[in-house]
């Protein structure tokens, strides 16, 4: 099975590959700021107003879960 970002629908949403150590190197902060914020550049959702802080919190250490 290819990775999300391998797909039609991946590529077409510009899905990063969050495994990689270009990824893994971007400070937690910068992480918890797109969750919250989203990214602009992407276009992304914000979930400032959907999730608590030891949410984000959660969804920082999943990512880095990723890391190959």
């Amino acid at each position: 099975m290819a990775p999300p970002g391998d797909t039609d629908r991946g590529k077409e949403l510009k899905i990063v590959d969050m495994s990689t150590p270009a990824f893994q190197a971007k400070k937690d902060d910068d992480l918890r700021k797109a969750i919250l914020e989203g990214v602009e550049k992407e276009k992304g959702h914000s979930f400032k107003s959907e999730l608590a802080p030891d949410q984000v919190d959660a969804l920082v250490a999943y990512v880095r879960a990723f890391k190959k």
